[in-house]
């Protein structure tokens, strides 16, 4: 995927915002998720919580992906 276009510095800088936009999205939608399953349960939903930490490990590989092809360019 990066190595298409490993010249392009603003296309993964674009990508870097993209990427830290999704996990601060992520990890909002987890914490309240989280706040709406304790005042209406009285318990933490494990399956869904489980869910949302997965993808925000993808973001996060995503992330260090996009870092990894702009250290190319310093």
């Amino acid at each position: 995927m990066f190595e298409l276009k490993t010249g392009n510095k603003e296309y993964h800088e674009s990508q870097l915002r993209k990427t830290k936009i999704f996990i601060i999205i992520q990890v909002t939608i987890l914490i309240l998720v989280n706040l709406y399953t304790i005042i209406l349960k009285g318990k933490i939903d494990l399956g869904l919580s489980t869910i949302i930490l997965f993808s925000i490990g993808l973001g996060l590989l995503g992330l260090k992906k996009v870092l990894t092809a702009l250290q190319k360019f310093k």
